[in-house]
């Protein structure tokens, strides 16, 4: 919030900062036309959230949400030897979740990091920036990989979620 009070100055739309429960938000039924969240739903109690969204979203409303998987084999290694870096709240989504917002939302599904992620680092090793032919290879295979290999989107690090409000 403070980074963002910081910025509203130079933003073009001017911005209102709010910090309440998000289990018991204190905005009036159908107040909001749009929901953004970046991992943060995994933190909460998800129905209960997932309840007052949609108790502040108007009708045909939309969310965009950015949330890890759990699902993916490698990312569960990484909690499992990171215990340190999470919190007791944590509990990334899985195919149920994936279902419940399936049920109230009409909804796409964007997976982020796979093979992007280890040639992202490699990068690291042999480039001075980010955009280099080998991060931008990761990225492309991990597109073509879901087109060509549907089943394998459960194995990536991250899913992106676009829904409007049933």
């Amino acid at each position: 919030i403070n980074h963002g009070k910081k910025n509203a100055p130079f933003s073009k739309v001017k911005p209102h900062f709010h910090l309440m429960d998000a289990h018991n938000l204190e905005f009036e039924d159908e107040s909001f036309d749009f929901v953004y969240g970046c991992a943060i739903l995994h933190h909460l109690d998800y129905n209960r959230a997932l309840d007052e969204i949609c108790r502040v979203l108007k009708p045909g409303g939309k969310i965009l949400f950015a949330e890890p998987l759990g699902i993916n084999p490698v990312g569960k290694l990484v909690r499992l030897m990171t215990p340190f870096a999470r919190t007791d709240d944590e509990k990334p989504l899985m195919f149920k979740e994936l279902a419940e917002l399936g049920e109230r939302f009409n909804t796409r599904h964007y997976y982020e990091e796979l093979l992007s992620v280890p040639l992202g680092v490699a990068s690291g090793v042999f480039f001075d920036s980010p955009d280099n032919w080998l991060t931008r290879l990761g990225f492309n295979l991990d597109r073509t990989l879901i087109r060509v290999f549907p089943p394998s989107r459960y194995l990536f690090r991250h899913i992106l979620v676009v829904g409007t409000l049933k």
